[in-house]
């Protein structure tokens, strides 16, 4: 670790105790420190998370200035998220009651723009494309049916071929 960053944002065993990937946090920090060309001119959300104490306490005191610099931050004036009780009923109504489990838990936890870019490319997929095919056909009565989404041309025939009804005859 770089010299000079443990000490001012707790301690090394804060890595191995912690819930968060801190280790990588403060990797982070210390690429963006040498990239401005000044400690903490910048300070990484998850940096300003983990002194916030998102993650729970930290082990030791951190540098009065570098907190009083991370709390300065949008980020840092941030409400805390301190875990409270959320419920299924609570991500029903932010997100919406009909939506899957699946999307529901995803919404939950990720922004909502890569959630709509993984929807739509299932959209777009070949599996997504033949089961809305094949639900255009279900209600047809028709031995041979062929469909088409403009992108996509799909044929079925339903019902017994000529080829298995005249070996059941003979």
């Amino acid at each position: 670790m770089p010299a000079g960053l443990w000490p001012e944002s707790s301690s090394p065993t804060s890595a191995a105790c912690s819930p968060a990937p801190t280790a990588q946090y403060i990797v982070t920090q210390a690429t963006l420190n040498v990239i401005t060309g000044e400690r903490y001119k910048q300070i990484s959300d998850e940096v300003i998370d983990l002194l916030r104490g998102d993650f729970g306490p930290l082990p030791g005191a951190v540098n009065p200035e570098l907190m009083d610099r991370a709390m300065a931050t949008k980020r840092g004036q941030q409400p805390v998220n301190d875990g409270g009780e959320v419920t299924i009923a609570d991500l029903r109504r932010r997100f919406g009651a009909t939506i899957s489990d699946e999307e529901l838990l995803l919404r939950a936890v990720m922004p909502a723009e890569q959630v709509d870019t993984m929807y739509a490319a299932k959209k777009n997929s070949a599996t997504s494309t033949l089961q809305r095919l094949l639900a255009a056909v279900d209600d047809r009565p028709s031995t041979l049916v062929s469909v088409s989404d403009g992108t996509t041309k799909f044929s079925i025939q339903r019902g017994p071929s000529e080829n298995a009804a005249q070996g059941a005859t003979a």
